[in-house]
């Protein structure tokens, strides 16, 4: 397996037209906001399969990417709706995706399981013990 990732400043047209699985990561910023658009879509080899966590919506054009499962560039899509509130299956964007046969979504519980819940307490539990001892980590901002 090759694996290849995106950078600022990459083409990411030409990054893309060979893959075979795209992993949709990106963070919401006004550098990301409409990036996976129709051209982005359109440039996908026939049979890619995405995968789509990002954290808000307005990263991917939904449509184009409906589209682009139609019409074969995409083979197969999962996506946690992020903007849902965790759990709403009355989302529209939610309950839209899920109409489609190629569409594997959650309405934003992807990350929830018993395992992320484990780990974010043991994290929070070290940060709080360590601000005690006067030694805090993982600290933001300075």
């Amino acid at each position: 397996m090759n694996v290849h990732h995106f950078k600022r400043g990459d083409d990411l047209l030409k990054a893309v037209k060979d893959v075979d699985i795209i992993v949709d990561v990106l963070s919401s910023n006004p550098s990301s906001k409409g990036l996976l658009d129709k051209s982005f879509f359109d440039s996908l080899r026939n049979g890619t399969i995405f995968i789509s966590a990002v954290v808000a919506r307005n990263i991917e054009d939904i449509e184009a990417m409906l589209t682009a499962l139609d019409e074969g560039r995409l083979a197969y899509v999962a996506h946690d709706v992020a903007d849902a509130r965790p759990g709403d299956s009355d989302d529209q964007l939610y309950k839209k995706l899920r109409q489609h046969q190629n569409v594997f979504v959650t309405p934003h519980i992807a990350g929830f399981s018993d395992v992320t819940t484990q780990i974010g307490n043991d994290m929070m539990i070290a940060n709080v013990e360590a601000w005690l001892k006067g030694k805090p980590i993982n600290v933001f901002g300075k």
